[in-house]
Order: structure tokens, then sequence, then C-alpha cells
């Protein structure tokens, strides 16, 4: 019912605010540019929510947060093994800044990166609000960004683009088709 998931999140963000937690953004585009051994390659998404820990606007880390009504123990089996978790490091990333283009050095898509913290809010009508952190997140982001240049970068090079298995983040994936086995014949 949607008046339990309301109050379940309003009681989640009397608590936040009450740490110190600000406000910063929601639903809002953000793009991220990165360098490849030849050119560059954009990476654009939209975040659910975006907090300030312990500081007001400009000062404090970044908190990137989703919100997930699943069954609670889906949302926790996303975060044990970070680097599967792509969605949160893929919000990560977009928050990363540019990367210096026309560097081939990959190191340069990692370095110079703020610390963000991130994770899932996790709504439900019978358990309340729960917050479930990705707790390593900067690691995951890090990852993330080097393997889109690597694949990228070995595409242009003439490698076949692998198919990744079936998913069902594909019923809201935009590139739908071009990554799964299922559309491969």
């Amino acid at each position: 019912c949607w008046s339990q998931l309301r109050d379940a999140y309003l009681a989640w963000w009397r608590q936040t605010r009450a740490q110190g937690v600000v406000f910063v953004a929601g639903e809002v585009d953000h793009e991220v540019t990165l360098a490849r051994q030849q050119g560059t390659v954009t990476l654009q998404g939209r975040i659910d929510r975006i907090d300030r820990i312990g500081g007001l606007a400009g000062q404090g880390a970044l908190r990137l947060i989703d919100y997930k009504t699943e069954a609670r123990d889906r949302t926790r089996a996303r975060v044990r093994e970070p680097f599967e978790d792509t969605q949160m490091a893929f919000y990560a990333a977009l928050l990363a800044g540019e990367a210096e283009p026309e560097v081939a050095d990959q190191a340069m898509n990692t370095a110079d990166i703020s610390p963000v913290q991130g994770g899932y809010l996790q709504l439900s009508e019978r358990e309340g609000a729960q917050w479930i952190e990705q707790p390593r997140l900067q690691a995951a982001r890090d990852a993330l960004r080097a393997a889109v240049v690597r694949e990228l970068d070995a595409i242009a090079a003439g490698a076949a683009l692998p198919a990744l298995g079936s998913g069902e983040a594909c019923t809201w994936c935009s590139a739908r088709g071009l990554c799964r086995k299922e559309h491969w014949s």
C-alpha cells in the first residue's frame, strides 16, 4: 500500500536528516566522458537521488541512492558481489567527473575521482525502510570505468562483442538486444 511505503520513507528520512544528511538532487540526468585509445566514450544515465553526508552544499561526501521495492533479500544480494552490481557502480561513474581526453593510459580514467557512497533504499510495506549500502562502491566504479574503456577499445580493434547472458534488467535497458544472448542467432 502506498501509504505504508510513504510512512516508511518519511521515518527513514527524518532519521537520516537528524544525522546531518541533506538532499542534493533527485531524478537528474548525468554524464561523464571517458578517454579511450582513440577518442572518448560518454556514459549517460539518471540517478534516483543524491544526498550529501555531513555537510552543507559543496561540503561532505556524496551518497547515491536508488529506491527498491523488491524483496529485501534480493536487494541485499545486489551488494554481496560489488563487481556484479553494475547499476550502483555505473551511477558512481557518472558522478566521477570527466577524464582527460586523448590519454592512452587507462589509469587516467580513475585518477582524481572524489569518494562517493551509494546503495539502495529498500522500501517494504511490512518491514519499513532500510538503507543497504554498496560497501565497495569506489572499487566497483573504477573497475566498471576501466572495463567500459577496455571493451570498447577491444571492439574498435576488431574483437567480437561478447554475449553477457540473459537478465531481468533487459526489460528496462534501452540497449536491449545488443548485449544479451537471447537475441543472438
